[in-house]
């Protein structure tokens, strides 16, 4: 699958609207592959590289009103750090994962000053969005947590995007 990514993503770039479902059907197939096979999230480059490797999540609920109210998953990898929050958290389901920061859930991959998020989303005029986003979706009643996000850009660069894509176990 990463191959045939490193194929579609300068096609992307050149007729993004061509081959956006392909693309979309491919960060959902991965969602859809055995729980077991990965057991972990990985952020990657588009050209397949691995930068990060979450092989599990603390995942907590607070319902109580304020900040922070909802799901939120951490992990750490290294450098690097997780955060996934669902704010409208209703029961172990499935969750879109929208451009913008004005959806339900949101997630934050980060290393030193370098940000990804489903939140940096490019104005479409100059810089169209490769994808219509992913979603978040529980299986075990709770005990795993997979992620589908197949191009997150860069925060404070819209030039750089990664995926993040997979499953890890969520530990109380």
């Amino acid at each position: 699958m990463v191959r045939l990514a490193a194929v579609l993503v300068p096609a992307l770039r050149a007729r993004p609207s061509a081959s956006l479902a392909l693309l979309t059907a491919l960060a959902v197939a991965a969602l859809w592959a055995p729980a077991g096979a990965s057991g972990e999230i990985k952020v990657r480059t588009l050209d397949g590289d691995v930068l990060a490797r979450f092989r599990s999540l603390t995942c907590g609920i607070k319902r109580s009103a304020g900040p922070g109210k909802g799901f939120t998953a951490k992990a750490r990898a290294g450098a690097w750090k997780l955060t996934i929050r669902v704010y409208r958290f209703k029961g172990y389901h499935r969750y879109l994962i929208d451009y913008g920061a004005d959806g339900n859930a949101d997630f934050f991959a980060t290393k030193g000053s370098r940000t990804y998020s489903n939140i940096a989303k490019p104005k479409t005029e100059s810089e169209p969005e490769l994808t219509v986003g992913g979603s978040i979706q529980f299986r075990k009643g709770g005990r795993k947590l997979l992620i589908g996000f197949p191009i997150a850009y860069r925060v404070d660069s819209f030039q750089r995007q990664v995926s993040v894509v997979g499953a890890a176990p969520c530990k109380s």
